[in-house]
């Protein structure tokens, strides 16, 4: 029988109120992706199906330009580049018997796979060609390659070579390795792996290779019934879901491809939606109650905790924080902390650490404070039930894991929520940029503001992005999209819009900040065209320094150049009020005809304390 797997609502989402909102796909495949959008519709998304017989000779389909969807699933079909490969390989077999032959045996006998191989890499290519030739499809959304599946045996025998084209496994494997490497530099384009997705549920349940022509690469489906003879065989058929017993499987494996598809697009579309961890201690990082243990040993964390703290790791490697909320004496702790994790897991991984007998509601306010978030973006992690109602309460759209612990690593690891398409150089510099924020916000406790100001020893540099082949864009298209708070404008951009914003003659200013506790890296951005500003954004790790103002000094000076005034805007997003005042307080004029609308004739001054 199958696999049971637990399939939830909104995919690996947290115990939280947050509903997720349904997609829309477009699908161009053929039969091969049917369960598929079969599934996407049953978890309550949209789903629209293009036909596309995707032989080099066939076109691809028109896409219609009006047509709203959050994502692309393209499929290629295995057969149909079997086809035209065998072709090219051998001319001299008729077209007809080319649908019913496996050619590619024939290819290992004659010695000619390698040339097999190289057909089929070109055809791959034609075919790729085509769908970057139509228009409304690349580019303007997500677009996911769906792999092709790979035979799960050597079929010339369990003793022949692994990693030889002769094996049919590492001949499609390679196909999918040559896919994937070119579509990785396609605009807004990825690779969606199917054969992991079904690895979960059995190939055996799943994939039709052990009853059909290698090429048909496709899930296990009863289509014998539809053909009228095999009805009146002397000895009836076993259906094949009959002989793999693979009802369920077969359905987990279409779910689970279509609910990886809905994550892969909510990644896409919103990278990190949880930034922040927010993680107890005592039965949650490790076993049992630290305070009644002399010292910590690897019975503590043997098990599921070295587990979790590994996904820790590795969510704080994708740009996520983390932060520990405990009930427990500071110091002591401190020291099981180092006995139980040594150097694989160390304090200063944590952006903040709160351990005392303080409310842990308390405690979680000022870490979201410190950090500067909203509590949908955060995450609690807490066995104790009496302390998830207690932060639940005051905080009813935290997320929340609280029981199941060998199940936390894999909801931290594979939900949407805390996932990113790419890691950005500025992710590996977040933690400690925002440690150096909460320690600037300490240190402004005493003495004078201007005092505290200058000893940070502020320096800001430039970079202007003109192309989206900028190695800035990625990190400052993220940081546009991002922000909220200090966001003049509230404007979200797509890629395709950005880039042709660019394109156009429009431009991005990057700022980048150091002072003498951390370098922040890029930490603002101004986008701009003729001598209109049309947004600034500013990172919530940098508020109060007056970078902002520094570099509005610098993009008016670069505008003023060529034109005789800056004219810059403000939008009340209902969240951006740290920035309302922004243009005033630099010195610019108020439109009395066009309340939000700001002009300038000279830059403003750069603040004393910041060098650049």
């Amino acid at each position: 029988m199958g696999h049971h797997f637990p399939r939830l609502k909104n995919g690996d989402n947290f115990l939280s109120p947050v509903e997720l909102e349904p997609l829309r796909f477009l699908l161009v495949s053929t039969c091969q992706l049917a369960p598929v959008h079969g599934a996407l519709l049953e978890l309550g998304h949209t789903a629209d199906t293009l036909l596309w017989m995707n032989h080099p000779w066939v076109d691809f389909p028109d896409i219609d330009p009006s047509g709203e969807y959050d994502a692309n699933v393209l499929g290629l079909t295995l057969r149909h580049i079997f086809t035209r490969s065998a072709l090219d390989t051998f001319p001299n077999i008729p077209d007809q018997v080319i649908e019913v032959e496996p050619l590619w045996v024939r290819a290992v006998e004659e010695h000619k796979i390698e040339d097999f191989f190289d057909a089929c890499k070109k055809n791959i290519r034609d075919l790729l060609r085509k769908v970057q030739a139509s228009e409304n499809f690349i580019g303007k959304r997500p677009t996911f390659f769906v792999s092709f599946l790979e035979p799960r045996r050597n079929y010339f025998g369990n003793l022949f070579p692994r990693y030889d084209l002769n094996n049919i496994s590492y001949f499609v494997q390679s196909l999918n390795e040559y896919l994937y490497k070119k579509i990785e530099n396609m605009e807004n384009c990825y690779f969606f792996d199917m054969n992991e997705v079904i690895e979960e549920y059995g190939r055996i349940y799943t994939q039709d290779d052990y009853l059909l022509q290698v090429a048909h690469a496709s899930f296990i489906h009863d289509f014998d019934e539809d053909i009228e003879y095999e009805s009146q065989r002397m000895t009836p058929l076993t259906r094949m879901h009959d002989m793999y017993k693979n009802g369920d499987s077969y359905n987990h494996a279409s779910y689970a491809v279509a609910q990886r598809l809905a994550d892969n697009t909510r990644i896409v579309l919103d990278p990190l939606h949880i930034k922040l961890i927010i993680c107890d201690l005592d039965d949650t990082l490790w076993s049992g109650i630290s305070g009644e243990k002399e010292h910590m040993t690897w019975k503590e964390t043997g098990t599921w905790a070295l587990g979790l703290a590994e996904a820790l790791m590795i969510y704080k490697a994708r740009g996520g924080m983390l932060a520990i909320c405990s009930r427990n004496d500071y110091e002591p702790t401190l020291e099981k902390f180092k006995q139980a994790f040594r150097d694989g897991l160390q304090i200063e991984d944590f952006v903040s650490v709160k351990i005392d007998y303080e409310p842990k509601s308390d405690n979680i306010r000022r870490i979201l404070s410190e950090v500067n978030i909203l509590p949908e973006n955060a995450l609690f992690i807490d066995d104790n039930p009496r302390e998830v109602e207690e932060v639940r309460k005051v905080f009813p759209d935290i997320h929340i894991l609280h029981t199941e612990p060998y199940d936390w690593r894999r909801k931290i690891l594979f939900s949407p929520l805390t996932q990113v398409a790419k890691v950005s150089g500025e992710a590996r510099l977040r933690t400690a940029s925002v440690r150096a924020k909460i320690q600037r916000d300490m240190a402004h406790t005493s003495g004078s503001r201007e005092d505290w100001l200058g000893s940070l020893k502020i320096e800001q540099s430039y970079s202007l992005v003109d192309s989206p082949s900028h190695p800035n864009y990625d990190r400052a298209f993220e940081l546009v999209n991002k922000t909220n708070q200090f966001n003049t404008t509230g404007q979200r951009w797509t890629d395709e819009e950005m880039r042709v914003f660019l394109g156009n003659g429009g431009r991005i200013l990057c700022t980048f900040l150091k002072d003498r506790m951390a370098d922040s890296g890029l930490i603002g951005a101004v986008i701009f065209k003729g001598e209109e500003i049309l947004q600034q954004v500013l990172s919530c790790r940098v508020f109060g320094l007056g970078s902002e103002q520094a570099t509005l000094h610098h993009v008016a000076k670069i505008i003023l150049a060529d034109y005789p005034k800056v004219v810059a805007k403000v939008v009340d997003t209902g969240r951006n009020f740290t920035c309302h005042n922004h243009f005033s307080v630099a010195g610019f004029e108020e439109e009395l005809e066009n309340p939000g609308t700001f002009t300038a004739v000279n830059p403003p001054s750069v603040p004393l304390h910041i060098d650049g």
